[in-house]
């Protein structure tokens, strides 16, 4: 066929192809579906896109992995997830987090809380710095330990009490 080739079906229409089915479009490829798409694919799906992808959702986006790992690389550039809603995360095994360059949680409007039962373990190779333009509070029900080769705490007023013996007040 040289030119168009405009096909119009009143009813349904399909196709059964007992071999291969290959497609190249040399030019762009348009789909204006109007109502649902369902596929079903019984082994796997590979996509190689030359430049950029996007998709927009209007409702929701659920994706299940049943059996296997679900992997999100990002060789060069950035990675931004933008929740102008709620996020939850529920991880039932272990979690760990490698981070070779700097880490920040931060929560601008509200209250940033971590939350575990168990224990909760931070563990870096360099300098972890903790720093509020507020209050900050530890409330622990149990001990609070703090062991390092040496230290230095410094305030600029209030005071240090432990075991109801105050530091400004105490002397020998």
């Amino acid at each position: 066929i040289k030119g168009d080739l405009n096909v119009t079906v009143s009813g349904t229409k399909r196709e059964l192809i007992q071999g291969d089915y290959h497609l190249e479009v040399v030019g762009d490829m348009t789909m204006n579906l109007h109502q649902s798409l369902q596929q079903k694919i019984n082994f796997s799906e590979e996509k190689e896109i030359g430049k950029s992808r996007s998709i927009n959702i209007t409702e929701d986006d659920n994706l299940t992995v049943l059996n296997g790992n679900q992997n999100i690389n990002v060789f060069t550039g950035n990675r931004t997830d933008l929740v102008e809603g709620n996020l939850r995360t529920t991880v039932n095994g272990d979690t760990k987090m490698f981070y070779e360059g700097s880490t920040s949680i931060v929560s601008q409007d509200g209250i940033a809380t971590i939350v575990k039962d168990g224990t909760y373990d931070v563990t870096a190779s360099g300098i972890i710095t903790l720093e509020t333009l507020s209050n900050m509070v530890f409330d622990i029900d149990g001990t609070h330990t703090v062991t390092a080769a040496t230290g230095a705490v410094t305030y600029d007023a209030g005071d240090v009490e432990a075991a109801g013996i105050s530091l400004v007040n105490h002397t020998h």
